[in-house]
């Protein structure tokens, strides 16, 4: 038997172990370095730099889907050159206390409603202990101890209805934050998509999607279908996933930025290599 192999039957066989259980945290905190992934602070994650970008190279309006407590949308003023932010959140006491929060900001448009990929009632599993995380799933993610969830009846609508209804055309930035909804909410911008009026699209991948069984894999091909190409957000720049197979293929959580082959050119400049 080979070196290698006893190492493996070792920790096999002792997972148990103080020292073992360890190494295991700590690969596991390496790799989630490595991957860019776990790491929610968009000010530092890339996120924020990414979307100072695109702002800056873009003139048309914005999508917060997913808005909660409108931080984010709040943090889009800042370089949106005044441009109209719709701000998205179904829930009518997180869409209160974001219209609070962006009271003072002219340009955020707050509507009580999510966005799907049909026009309807749908129930919100929204979690006390972490209502951030909020969705359509009763999700338990592995930070929940309460496990405890309101469920509230909320309204939803295509994205393509309302860009109809509110005479949008075309959108800069659409950002995704669904808890495990982000290809519903995909499949109700049909008609946005398939007439490239969607310049950049950035959403998030985590542990909802293994729910809903939506891999890397099935995302980049439904964008593909579509004509983005997706890339994962790092801090210093975006890596184009070279390998969606094994290796890339994990749900711990990390943020996905995909732009349309008709604008890529504009944002060659902040990829900066592969993952």
């Amino acid at each position: 038997m080979s070196r290698f192999n006893k190492i493996r039957i070792f920790i096999a066989s002792n997972r148990d172990a103080r020292v073992i259980r360890f190494g295991e945290r700590l690969c596991r905190f390496y790799l989630d370095c490595y991957d860019n992934a776990r790491s929610w602070v968009f000010e530092q994650n890339g996120e924020m730099l990414i979307m100072r970008h695109v702002l800056a190279r873009t003139q048309g309006p914005l999508f917060d889907v997913g808005a909660h407590s409108g931080v984010y949308a709040l943090l889009m003023s800042k370089f949106a050159n005044e441009r109209t932010i719709h701000s998205f959140e179904p829930v009518a006491k997180f869409a209160a206390l974001a219209r609070a929060n962006c009271a003072n900001v002219a340009n955020i448009q707050v509507h009580e409603c999510g966005l799907s990929d049909a026009d309807r009632t749908e129930v919100i599993f929204s979690s006390r202990q972490h209502p951030q995380t909020s969705g359509t799933m009763r999700f338990t993610h592995d930070f929940e101890s309460m496990k405890k969830f309101d469920e509230i009846k909320c309204q939803f609508i295509s994205g393509d209805n309302f860009c109809l209804q509110n005479a949008i055309d075309n959108i800069s930035f659409l950002k995704i934050d669904v808890e495990g909804m982000e290809r519903r909410v995909l499949s109700g911008f049909e008609k946005m998509l398939r007439k490239e009026a969607i310049e950049t699209i950035q959403l998030e991948h985590g542990p909802t999607h293994a729910e809903t069984g939506d891999t890397l894999r099935i995302l980049r091909k439904l964008l593909g279908s579509y004509g983005y190409e997706p890339f994962a957000i790092y801090p210093n720049g975006l890596r184009l996933p070279s390998n969606v197979g094994v290796d890339n293929e994990n749900f711990r959580g990390r943020n996905l930025f995909a732009v349309h082959s008709k604008y890529q050119q504009k944002y060659q400049d902040l990829v900066i290599g592969s993952c």
